[in-house]
C-alpha cells in the first residue's frame, strides 16, 4: 500500500487488451503496448503589429500510434485467428472491401485483476505488422510486432 489512502502504485506489467465491437476476435495476451499518446496540434501565427508574440492556435489532436507485441501463432485456427484474419484482410485490402475498424480496450489491471485504468482507442485498424529478427544463437519466442492507427485515445478510467 503507499500512503494511507489505500492507494498503490501501479504496475505496468499487469495489462489486457479487449477488442470490442467484433464478433471471434478473442482476447488476446500481448507480451507489451506502446504509443498510447495524445497531442494537441497547435499552428503557430505572428500576431499582426506584435513582433515579440506568437499566437498559438489548436487544430485538432494526434493520435499515436498503438504498436502491440505477441507471440507469432499458427495461422488459421486457434487463439489469435480471428485478429490474424482481420489484419491480412485489412493489409491486403480484401478485394477492395472497405477497412473495418474496431476498438480497441487496454486495461490496466490491479493486484485482484480489476481494470485500475483504461484507455480506449477508437476507430482502430492495423497498419503495420512485423516480426522481430530471427537469430539461430538466440533462445527466444518468435515476436509479432502489430501496430494501429487510432482515430481517437482517451484515458476514461
Amino acid at each position: 500500500m503507499f500512503g494511507q489512502s489505500g492507494w498503490s502504485l501501479p504496475v505496468a506489467f499487469y495489462f489486457k487488451v479487449t477488442f470490442s465491437g467484433q464478433q471471434g476476435i478473442e482476447d488476446i495476451a500481448f507480451q507489451e503496448v506502446s504509443g498510447l499518446s495524445a497531442e494537441l496540434d497547435i499552428e503557430t501565427q505572428q500576431e499582426g503589429g506584435v513582433n515579440d508574440a506568437v499566437l498559438h492556435l489548436p487544430k485538432g489532436i494526434k493520435t499515436g500510434r498503438v504498436s502491440m507485441k505477441r507471440a507469432m501463432l499458427p495461422v488459421g485456427s486457434g487463439a489469435g485467428a480471428s485478429l490474424t484474419e482481420w489484419i491480412t484482410n485489412t493489409l491486403n485490402f480484401d478485394d477492395g472491401k472497405p477497412i473495418q475498424p474496431r476498438d480497441l480496450l487496454i486495461h490496466l489491471l490491479d493486484a485482484k485483476g480489476e481494470t485500475l485504468h483504461l484507455w480506449e482507442c477508437g476507430g482502430a485498424y492495423p497498419v503495420k505488422w512485423a516480426t522481430e529478427s530471427f537469430e539461430s544463437q538466440k533462445n527466444a519466442v518468435a515476436i509479432i510486432n502489430l501496430e494501429f492507427a487510432c482515430k481517437t485515445i482517451k484515458q476514461t478510467k
